[in-house]
């Protein structure tokens, strides 16, 4: 054993990063990395990270459920650095039992990080449980209860809470969104924050928001009445936010004047305001399309039009990169064909958008088949874990992705201190 243990010990550095960039698992790498100091010196350098790395998407998979069922499970793409196979929310997140956690909603995600509702959990009407789980370090963040009857009347909470003029929108925040001068409070690679926004109307008609970081221990509440002009009875929209230099935007259709709009909330200011897009929703369902970032950062729209595999890529001009108040105008930046291998030109298939991460679109078409697409070569490829025949749905879905050679070296350094 001191022979090996000595052999190794003298190799090379270049063959040593031969031998670990093979190394298929992340959690036996990161024991690598914690053997000694010499190891966790080669794997922690920026060079290796992204030779590791370098072939897979930081689009890993997406949480959802098969429809009409309550079980949650994680579904990889094609090469995703998780591996191949669904898998139970339980199999990453040990601390909570599997019968509570595997039967949880999802609803937002962010740098490796996934917001979920607890449903099974004995609360009254008007008050829910959310969890912060970190897949990958396999932690479970309880948030204290959210008590939405704090804001508004009791038994109007109570009878109006599931009904159709209740909608919540969320998102989760890292430590690098929430940033802005020299806030050290919020700079520990630990750190998260978790908006919700909730949009009443039938008689109340006033956005509620609640924020949560996890340096503190309760919510913060503030009622907001700039926005009870809305129906919420009246619009659709996944509650997974877009977030853009820690400004949180929801995109929602808004069925009387037949447009979309977005929410935009400034989490440092928490300025609240509405933005309407120009466009006109007389070419399809919501399911068509998604808000997410462009490469340049800026916001866009993908629209997949009504008939085909054709996609429409809307990009926001903005005056003034540096105020994201700014005015704005939209234009049709590109339009990429989408297919799949073996697919003929004259095939009309039908594809609905789910969502996209990282310049990989989810898809699925009429047969309920699911796929990804690259948006760069328009290439598609199909996820073959998802169960055939199942319906996946936007508004039950979160995709889910990671940049690993930022986490795996913040690992490094959580374990060294």
């Amino acid at each position: 054993m001191e022979e090996a243990a000595a052999m190794v010990a003298s190799l090379p550095d270049d063959v040593l990063r031969e031998i670990l960039v093979r190394v298929t698992n992340l959690a036996d790498l990161l024991r690598c990395g914690l053997a000694c100091k010499g190891w966790r010196r080669l794997l922690a350098d920026p060079t290796f990270l992204q030779r590791r790395w370098s072939d897979q998407a930081r689009f890993v998979g997406f949480f959802g459920r098969k429809y009409g069922h309550e079980e949650l499970f994680f579904t990889p793409t094609p090469r995703s650095a998780l591996g191949p196979g669904r898998r139970a929310l339980s199999s990453f997140v040990t601390a909570v039992p599997a019968a509570l956690i595997d039967k949880a909603v999802p609803l937002a995600s962010r740098h490796g990080l996934l917001l979920v509702r607890l449903k099974h959990v004995d609360l009254e009407p008007g008050i829910i449980q959310l969890a912060v789980c970190n897949l990958l370090a396999g932690a479970c963040h309880m948030l204290p209860p959210l008590d939405f009857r704090s804001a508004f009347d009791a038994s109007w909470v109570r009878a109006n809470f599931h009904s159709r003029c209740h909608w919540n929108g969320y998102a989760i925040l890292t430590s690098t969104d929430c940033t802005s001068g020299g806030d050290d409070s919020r700079s520990t690679s630990s750190f998260f924050q978790v908006v919700s926004i909730s949009i009443y109307s039938k008689g109340m008609n006033c956005s509620f928001l609640h924020t949560f970081s996890s340096n503190e221990a309760s919510w913060r509440v503030r009622t907001d009445w700039s926005l009870g002009i809305m129906r919420p009875d009246k619009f659709m929209s996944s509650v997974d936010a877009v977030v853009r230099r820690g400004t949180v935007h929801w995109v929602f259709r808004y069925d009387e004047e037949v447009c979309l709009h977005t929410i935009d909330l400034n989490t440092r200011t928490g300025h609240i305001s509405l933005t309407k897009l120009p466009f006109l929703m007389n070419r399809g369902g919501y399911n068509d399309l998604c808000l997410t970032l462009a490469v340049n950062g800026a916001l866009s729209v993908l629209w997949m039009q009504t008939q085909g595999t054709q996609l429409d890529i809307w990009e926001e001009q903005e005056e003034d990169q540096l105020n994201v108040d700014a005015s704005s105008e939209w234009k049709c930046a590109r339009t990429i064909k989408l297919k799949e291998p073996g697919m003929k030109e004259n095939d009309a298939t039908q594809l609905y958008v789910v969502g996209e991460k990282s310049g990989i679109l989810l898809l699925t078409d009429k047969y309920q088949n699911v796929y990804t697409a690259n948006l760069e070569t328009g290439m598609m490829e199909e996820v073959v874990d998802w169960p055939y025949g199942y319906y996946i749905h936007h508004k039950d879905t979160v995709l889910f992705e990671m940049d690993l050679p930022a986490i795996f070296s913040s690992w490094l350094d959580t374990k060294y201190t």
